[in-house]
């Protein structure tokens, strides 16, 4: 005996609808699909946004690139996001040493530059008193 494929219930031959749910047995319809649900394959907004922030706030950028680089190992996205996990990463972890040389050199010679300035000041000083 012949089933609904939209609800399951026994049908008689010759039926055009069915007498439970109404659906239109003439129309060939797609059976539920069950077993593993289809993997998502929008983008991966961790890998892009990750991507985006390392060249402006790095430590946020590496954050969302790991959190992307295990989204795609553990297999929520589709490995094409991997590569622009691991740029973001990358980048990230460049801008961070960047960001920390600068720092430390504007530490180290911030008096210098100052006494600089200051001698420049005096001099340009002197100048204009000299003119008057």
């Amino acid at each position: 005996m012949a089933k609904c494929v939209k609800c399951g219930a026994p049908l008689r031959e010759g039926e055009l609808y069915c007498h439970v749910c109404g659906a239109d047995l003439r129309v060939p319809t797609r059976p539920k699909r069950t077993g593993e649900p289809k993997r998502r394959r929008s983008a991966n907004v961790c890998a892009i946004v990750g991507l985006s922030l390392a060249f402006f706030v790095p430590v946020a950028g590496l954050v969302l690139s790991l959190i992307a680089k295990e989204n795609v190992r553990s297999g929520r996205f589709d490995k094409p996001y991997k590569s622009l996990a691991d740029w973001g990463f990358a980048v990230s972890i460049i801008m961070i040493v960047l960001t920390l040389l600068v720092g430390l050199f504007l530490v180290l010679f911030h008096s210098v530059i100052l006494v600089e300035l200051l001698e420049l000041i005096v001099k340009l000083a002197e100048m204009f008193i000299s003119a008057i």
